[in-house]
């Protein structure tokens, strides 16, 4: 599973991308927003990891960028450490990874997440059948 990692911090970058690695994932990393929209052009991509707040732009706004500028946009799954954010309001909680994240579940929560299923193996939008 091919993904982008959106993170402003250096450490969440090398914790997440390491860790998501061992797990099998091909990770590709970018420190902003604007990183992001270069590397996104060299896809395809099987789903998209990004954190809310980013001092260039938030999350929300790169994938309102990505969804106005392509047709098909990958899932997305947002990192946030601030469960008081705005920006949050407009977010479906399913896709939403806490930070700190526990190690030893990240990659499972995002496998699911990036599959469309909630945390309990349901389908998103379906009639509620593990898939």
């Amino acid at each position: 599973m091919r993904v982008l990692l959106v993170d402003d911090s250096p450490d969440i970058l090398l914790l997440a991308g390491n860790l998501l690695r061992l797990e099998g994932f091909e990770v590709v990393e970018a420190q902003s927003g604007a990183a992001a929209l270069a590397q996104l052009a060299g896809g395809p991509w099987d789903g998209l990891i990004i954190d809310v707040q980013m001092p260039d732009m938030s999350g929300p706004e790169l994938v309102r960028r990505l969804s106005a500028s392509t047709a098909h946009r990958p899932p997305v799954v947002f990192l946030t450490g601030d469960f008081d954010d705005p920006a949050l309001a407009a977010l479906d909680p399913a896709g939403v990874v806490a930070k700190p994240f526990d190690p030893g579940s990240l990659a499972h929560r995002i496998r699911r997440l990036l599959a469309g299923e909630d945390d309990d193996g349901h389908v998103a939008g379906g009639s509620h059948q593990a898939a």
